[in-house]
């Protein structure tokens, strides 16, 4: 499972429950690339994020059953990370930061609030049960 994207300045690495892969591409690139796999670009998911949840800024991304990314800065910030959403199992404040616990039990620290950390991780939960509920109507 993807817990995180890191960007570095050779690229970015993402870490994975058991391992650490580097790539070549920026982090941005990555999550546009994700969106692909799943038939949908990155532009169209976020445009109608923002219009369907009234966010304009820091704009959680679900992609599939597993990855729904969510940026701890504006996606184009060199030191932006993309945490999972499906990783997180728990999280608390550390002084102006957010401390984050990863299914493997690895933590990473969020240069964040810990109520701006709380809203996203309510948004995210707003836009799944949107997608279940959208997906019962069809079926």
């Amino acid at each position: 499972m993807l817990l995180y994207i890191n960007q570095d300045s050779s690229g970015s690495k993402l870490f994975f429950e058991n391992y650490v892969q580097q790539a070549e591409k920026a982090s941005i690139s990555i999550v546009k690339l994700l969106c692909e796999q799943a038939l949908f670009s990155y532009e169209s998911r976020i445009r109608l994020t923002k219009t369907k949840f009234r966010v304009n800024t820091k704009i959680p991304v679900y992609v599939n059953q597993s990855i729904f990314l969510m940026p701890s800065k504006s996606p184009k910030q060199y030191d932006n990370i993309w945490l999972n959403y499906f990783a997180i199992v728990g999280y608390h404040p550390y002084q102006s930061s957010v401390v984050v616990l990863l299914k493997n039990r690895s933590e990473i620290v969020i240069k964040q609030s810990f109520r701006v950390f709380q809203n996203k991780m309510r948004l995210c939960e707003a836009i799944l049960s949107y997608i279940k509920q959208v997906d019962e109507d069809i079926l």
